[in-house]
């Protein structure tokens, strides 16, 4: 028994194996019945996820990729146990017939055995699956609702500037700010939606914050944009490393619209931007501020749309409503919105096809008198722009940057607001606290200055240097606030440049913090208004006003600024006695004032401004004014003499300036400068020096240890008339030196604590140089002026050693016999700071220098040249082909060099010129300009004839620059009368050269028509003539030369401000 269990055993072992393939044979029938049936459970399954997945289709989901990999192989299967299926109804035939083949039987059973588990499986692998479908990944770039930015607009040139910034492998955070609705977030959209179809980036996520933002939703906002959730995620460090490691691998753009505070990307869990472009950032805000913050590579604004783009979105808005009946209505309400493009819309669509002309006569006094009355104005348009100033809160102690804000809506529409006069407001007003002098003072209050310009609500002016104004959509949003503040200190009253002959009703003064009345007509003041609460009042510009009632100011007693500059006031009241905290009072330009009796009261006055008054004395009260800090006695022809004991009893006197008044001819004048040390605490002094004086032994304690600023004018026998205002300049060493001023040793030697020089009417100074290295040394602006003698700036046997170092500006004015800037070859250490070059009206000047030093001006940014020159070429000698460089050099102006045929010979790199403008140079017919060594050129500015006369290297680079030319703003005005056809070019110029012909013009309606568009008309009634500020210039195709007088032109349609112009000139224009 025990021998037989082994053999069965071993039949056992042998048999089994044997049996499952006899098995392949015999069960053949019953095995495929067996697939067939899984194979249909599968069939069945397939078929139940397909509808699913149509369903999840329908809510926007996609299958996940298993699924989709097991639907394949699902298919694969099926067609393949299918095949199986044939093969063996095939064979079936054969077996029933007889015709047996025992092998291919055998063979088929077998795949029908192992096939049938397979089926089981991939059908039971279903089961296993949680989610099926999910939320499609997103697009690499989706694209984003928006206006798309078309071509040949200013915004275009803004997005190009953008997107080469984001092509720069060299930029990885990159800056984008400007004032609320002005399109930043148009302009990001943009960007985003160029990206689109292209490979720069492998994800752009555009997430735009909520004011209410944290860094938890920040980081859940951009990771939802990469489908990565963490919303769930309690851990602040684990939610920032996983967001981290998603996304450290990708290139990305990361853009973050309407940012308000510095973001840190390290919380939020997004790498740095790297080196190699792989990825960035774009952030877009309204302050400057945050781009700070953020360590931007470059920081781009976004400008307000010129008066052309505004009138074509505006029509675009308002429809085809416009008839030339409501032209010039609408032409004025577009204007009010003042090229701010939310507002236009918001306008535009408020008025949309609307006919009536009384609407529009109403929407124009809405928005002329700061109103948001129109129909989405209060919502889309104040509402967004007072955030902004509602922000600064967070920014400052106790509102200080909200109330100097609101203290610049006391200044008219578009005035440009000089900078130190209002931080001397600021000061006065309390504003400014926690400083011991005017110097930090000033310091805190151009801090304070730059905050409120990085923000977006103060702009620097562009006309006037160091002036501010605010854009006028912001302004209204002051006045709105402040006439409707109930808060102690904001509650205002402006009425400014609104041509009133009468004083608002005496009861809107009461309970009023601050009034400016400021530019009017007004001729007669209330006799006693009420106004216990007043701080400030402003009745600067009433040329009219002449007599103060005695009791005005009784009921003032918390007046601290009056400022009743440029009236025709000629005595001061007695009340104004009664002013016992007054702290400045400006009387600058009351021609007709000639004492300032009863200020002896005025205990707290620290701002006392008599400058260009009628005065004929000081009276000796103003001694008792122990706490004053400023005294301005500039421009005081008639006073007779500065009493020196009055002036040395102002311990506490800091500034003192007294250019161009009779201190130069007072026999008291040299004990006077003896005698200035004692004013222990006077750190800026301004006066004209006779040339005797400049030996005084007290001059070089006082600029070298005393002073921080001065302004002298090195004068000779009698009292010379600067071409320059009297207007106070900008901190800092100034000296002058005039026309009948002996330059001698002893004068030249003050140069040396000079910061700018400024040489004018001199006819025995042939050179700069000639002054001495040494004594240059310092010097940051030079401007030399009708100096009939001098030949050149620097000759190289002058300037052994670097000469002029430190010069940023240099400006040539009418110099007849000037041949160049530098006769020679430079010296190493000349010019290496200058960044601005200014020549006009240098008739023999033929080149400006050679190109050896050339090479010097590595930080020269701009160079302006124009008019009536022999200049032929800019640079004498060969500057090869990007040999050499100007790394800074940013912008090119040539104006009126009718022989200039070419800027230099050869091409140079200027890697950073940005603005190339020429403008009536007919001999100018190529540009010396290459594609590659000009990367960043944005515009070439200049008449069309100009244009297409030019001849190009080759096609290519005509085409390249083609898309940057700008056609230059021209005006025409034809002359109801005459016919003849006027250019107008309203470019700030100095005196002309005598004209041939003078005459008087007078222009009746006449229309100004913007020729580069067709676009809006410009009424003009009357010209009017006074006295000079700025200059308009007329070009007549015509006439010969004409000269007008002195003039003053003002648009009577508009009854807006007048335009101040010394001189109106007509001429011809030159050859093109």
């Amino acid at each position: 028994m025990e021998l037989i269990q082994p053999v069965v055993d071993i039949i056992k072992l042998l048999w089994d194996p044997i049996a499952h393939r006899v098995n392949y044979f015999v069960k053949i029938e019953e095995n495929m019945r067996h697939l067939r049936s899984q194979v249909k459970k599968l069939t069945a399954s397939r078929e139940d996820l397909k509808n699913e997945l149509e369903r999840a289709a329908s809510e926007g989901n996609v299958p996940t990729n298993v699924v989709q990999v097991w639907l394949k192989e699902a298919d694969e299967i099926i067609k393949k146990a299918e095949e199986t299926q044939a093969e063996f109804e095939q064979n079936k035939k054969c077996f029933y017939g007889w015709c047996l083949d025992c092998r291919s039987r055998y063979e088929l059973g077998k795949r029908i055995v192992k096939e049938t588990p397979y089926v089981q499986d991939h059908r039971e692998q279903k089961d296993s699956f949680g989610e099926i479908a999910v939320p499609p990944m997103p697009e690499p770039v989706s694209e984003l609702p928006t206006t798309t930015i078309r071509e040949g607009v200013s915004t275009i040139r803004t997005l190009d500037r953008v997107w080469n910034w984001l092509m720069d492998a060299k930029a990885g955070i990159i800056g984008i700010w400007g004032k609320g609705g002005v399109g930043k977030t148009t302009l990001v959209k943009n960007i985003n939606n160029k990206l689109r179809g292209t490979e720069h980036f492998e994800v752009v996520i555009f997430v735009t914050l909520s004011r209410d933002w944290n860094i938890k939703n920040l980081r859940n906002d951009i990771a939802k944009e990469i489908l990565l959730d963490l919303s769930a995620e309690e851990d602040e460090t684990r939610a920032s490393r996983l967001l981290f490691n998603n996304l450290k691998g990708k290139k990305f753009l990361l853009i973050l619209d309407d940012m308000w505070e510095k973001v840190d990307l390290e919380k939020i869990g997004v790498p740095a931007p790297k080196e190699n472009g792989s990825c960035k950032i774009v952030i877009a805000t309204r302050k400057r501020g945050v781009c700070n913050d953020m360590e931007t590579d470059e920081e781009i604004m976004v400008e307000v749309l010129s008066d052309t783009e505004a009138w074509e979105l505006f029509q675009k808005k308002v429809g085809s409503v416009i008839s030339s009946d409501l032209e010039p209505i609408a032409l004025d309400v577009c204007k009010e919105c003042h090229g701010l493009p939310l507002a236009i819309i918001v306008v535009g669509r408020a008025l949309r096809k609307e006919a009536n002309r009384e609407v529009w006569k109403n929407a124009l006094r809405v928005l002329k008198t700061s109103q948001f009355e129109l129909k989405g104005m209060e919502r889309e348009v104040y509402l967004p722009l007072k955030f902004t100033y509602d922000h600064l809160k967070n920014d400052s102690e106790n509102d200080i940057l909200q109330n100097c804000f609101l203290y610049c809506s006391l200044f008219p529409e578009g005035y440009p607001i000089k900078v130190d006069r209002l931080i001397e407001y600021w000061t006065i007003e309390g504003f400014i606290e926690g400083v011991e002098s005017l110097k930090d003072a000033s310091a805190k209050g151009h801090y304070l200055l730059k905050e409120l310009i990085d923000s977006c609500l103060l702009e620097k002016d562009k006309d006037e240097k160091n002036a501010v104004r605010m854009h006028d959509v912001i302004r209204d949003m002051a006045i709105k606030i402040t006439s409707e503040c109930t808060e102690r200190g904001r509650r205002f009253l402006v009425r400014a440049s609104l041509g009133l002959e009468d004083c608002p009703e005496v009861e809107k003064w009461e309970e009023k913090d601050r009034i400016s009345l400021m530019n009017n007509n007004i001729r007669f003041l209330p006799d006693e208004p009420k106004c216990t609460g007043l701080s400030t009042l402003v009745l600067r510009g009433n040329e009219f006003l002449q007599e103060i009632p005695q009791s005005f100011f009784k009921q003032m007693k918390n007046l601290r600024v009056l400022d009743l500059s440029y009236t025709g006031v000629m005595l001061l009241p007695p009340s104004i006695s009664e002013l016992g905290g007054l702290q400045a009072l400006i009387l600058r330009f009351c021609r007709y004032l000639q004492s300032v009796d009863h200020v002896g009261g005025l205990k707290q006055l620290q701002l006392l401004d008599l400058s260009c008054t009628g005065i004929v004395g000081l009276p000796r009260e103003i001694k008792q004014l122990t706490r004053l800090r400023r005294l301005n006695l500039s421009g005081t022809f008639h006073l007779a003499c500065i009493p020196v004991d009055i002036i040395v009893s102002l311990s506490l006197l800091e500034d003192l300036e007294m250019r161009l008044s009779s201190f130069g001819r007072s026999n008291e004048s040299k004990a006077f400068i003896e005698n200035l040390g004692r004013l222990n605490r006077l750190t800026h002094f301004t006066a004209d020096i006779p040339n005797d004086f400049c030996t005084s032994s007290q001059w070089e304690f006082l600029l070298w240890d005393k002073l921080k600023s001065f302004h002298l004018g090195i004068v000779g026998r009698g009292l010379f008339i600067t071409p320059f205002s009297v207007e106070p300049k900008r901190r800092g060493r100034y000296l002058d030196i005039t026309a009948n001023a002996n330059v001698r040793q002893e004068a030249v030697g003050l140069l040396q604590f000079a910061e700018m020089l400024r040489l004018y009417n001199h006819d025995a100074v042939r050179t700069i140089s000639a002054m001495g290295a040494r004594n240059l040394k310092r010097l940051k602006e030079c401007v030399v002026w009708q100096c009939r003698k001098m030949e050149n700036v620097v000759i190289t046997e002058e300037a052994e050693e670097g000469i002029l170092p430190e010069l940023e500006v240099l400006r040539l004015i009418y110099l007849p016999n000037l041949r160049s800037i530098w006769e020679g070859n430079g010296t190493p250490g000349s010019f290496r700071s200058i960044k601005s070059i200014i020549l006009r009206s240098c008739a023999s000047v033929m080149h400006l220098f050679s190109s050896n030093v050339l090479q010097l001006l590595n930080s020269l940014e701009n160079l302006y040249i124009e008019a009536w020159t022999r200049m032929v070429k800019i640079v004498r000698g060969e500057v090869g082909n990007g040999v050499i460089t100007l790394p800074k050099l940013r912008r090119i102006v040539l104006k009126e060099l009718c022989e200039l045929n070419k800027m230099w010979e050869g091409v140079l790199y200027l890697e950073s010129l940005q603005a190339i403008e020429v403008t009536s140079c007919p001999s100018l017919r190529q540009l010396a300009i290459d594609i590659e060594k000009t990367p960043a050129l944005e515009v070439i500015q200049g008449e069309s004839e100009w244009w297409n006369s030019l001849k190009w290297q080759n096609d290519s680079s005509k085409s390249h620059f083609q898309n940057r030319f700008k056609l230059q703003d021209q005006y025409v005005i034809p002359d109801a009368d005459t016919t003849n056809k006027y250019f107008i070019n309203s470019e700030l110029a100095h005196p002309p050269p005598p004209a041939t012909l003078e005459s008087q013009v007078k222009l009746k309606t006449v229309k100004a028509v913007n020729q580069q568009t067709e676009g809006p008309l410009l009424e003009v009634q009357v010209l009017f003539m006074k006295n000079p500020a700025k200059k308009l210039i007329l070009w007549n195709k015509q006439e010969e030369h004409q000269i007008i007088k002195p003039a003053k032109a003002r648009d009577q349609c508009r009854k807006g401000p007048l335009l101040e112009v010394p001189l109106l000139f007509i001429r011809k224009p030159a050859k093109s």
